[in-house]
């Protein structure tokens, strides 16, 4: 894990150092698998570079059962420009994503990362919509069973699926 977040910070600091405009920052809300429904906010770090962070939680609460994500991302930009502002609209994204569940039926704690490409969709100056496919692998997981009388009838993890596809779609704001 240490060699993923290293490779990562690099990659970042590398694009921190050759900025050249002050950062400009997006409010995101958004949907995916992995990210669960999810709030955040974007910091444009240099001409092509963007890092985010998020929090998410599942679509619903019940009185014992949570499941909550804390996630950064970095997102490089490429391709042609958007037609409303000065950013490449198709994106590479690396991500870091901290997962946990607790139910009455188990107490897990994941990390896991994704890497994927995406395409931002610019309604406005300052409005649009990005959607992107990833594939998540599980870098680390800690899984307390409680009961096993409560076991559901699909009980696949993160680390049993190995590989999985994902996708996620954001609804974001610049200021």
């Amino acid at each position: 894990m240490k060699k993923y977040i290293l490779i990562l910070l690099t990659f970042i600091l590398g694009n921190i150092a050759l900025a050249q405009k002050p950062p400009s920052v997006d409010i995101v809300g958004g949907l995916g698998f992995a990210e669960l429904l999810h709030i955040g906010i974007k910091t444009q770090i240099s001409k092509r570079g963007q890092i985010g962070l998020y929090y998410g939680n599942g679509l619903y609460h019940l009185e014992d059962e949570y499941y909550r994500t804390l996630f950064t991302d970095y997102q490089y930009h490429f391709g042609k420009n958007s037609k409303h502002i000065n950013r490449k609209v198709y994106y590479a994204r690396a991500e870091l994503i901290y997962w946990t569940i607790n139910n009455d039926y188990q107490n897990m704690k994941s990390w896991a990362y994704s890497i994927g490409i995406g395409r931002e969709f610019h309604i406005s100056k300052k409005i649009g919509i990005c959607t992107d496919i990833s594939f998540i692998r599980a870098i680390n997981q800690n899984r307390l069973i409680k009961d096993e009388r409560l076991e559901p009838w699909l009980d696949i993890t993160l680390s049993d699926a190995g590989l999985l596809p994902t996708f996620r779609m954001q609804l974001f704001y610049s200021l």
